[in-house]
């Protein structure tokens, strides 16, 4: 069976490094992406079946508008029939209320920084399970 697809989308690259590693032992395909252009041009051509993202991305060059939000929208307006899960990560505290928008945007859930490697397989797995069940869950903030 094919591995499950996962594109991390983390401006750090510590810790864009540190997702992939554990997510790749673990036995996902894994792509990564630091900026919101490159997140959202990975994922129209490589069609992750789940997308980690930090909601808080440094500006990319080319327009520094984008930001973790405009990831998700983005993503919702590319696949809107089925859209992957989005996983939130983020260490950064609620800046105008940015976790609140993800979920009402339909973000499957969010996690705080540091995520221990045992949390982020086990909501991952949930994540993945329900998307291929077409079960459908109401986000929930993580902790």
């Amino acid at each position: 069976m094919k591995p499950k697809k996962i594109l991390v989308v983390e401006d750090e690259k510590a810790i864009q490094e540190y997702f992939r590693d554990i997510l790749k032992s673990a036995g996902y395909e894994v792509l990564t992406a630091g900026t919101a252009v490159t997140a959202v041009n990975l994922a129209r051509v490589e069609e992750p079946d789940l997308i980690t993202l930090d909601i808080k991305l440094s500006m990319d060059s080319s327009d520094g508008s984008w930001d973790g939000l405009s990831v998700v929208a983005w993503l919702r307006r590319l696949n809107a029939t089925k859209p992957p899960p989005i996983v939130v990560i983020s260490g950064t505290p609620d800046p105008g209320n940015a976790i609140e928008k993800a979920l009402e945007a339909g973000v499957y859930t969010y996690l705080a920084k540091p995520v221990e490697r045992e949390r982020l397989l086990k909501v991952i797995a949930e994540a993945l399970k329900n998307k291929s069940s077409d079960q459908t869950k109401l986000p929930q903030i993580e902790s």
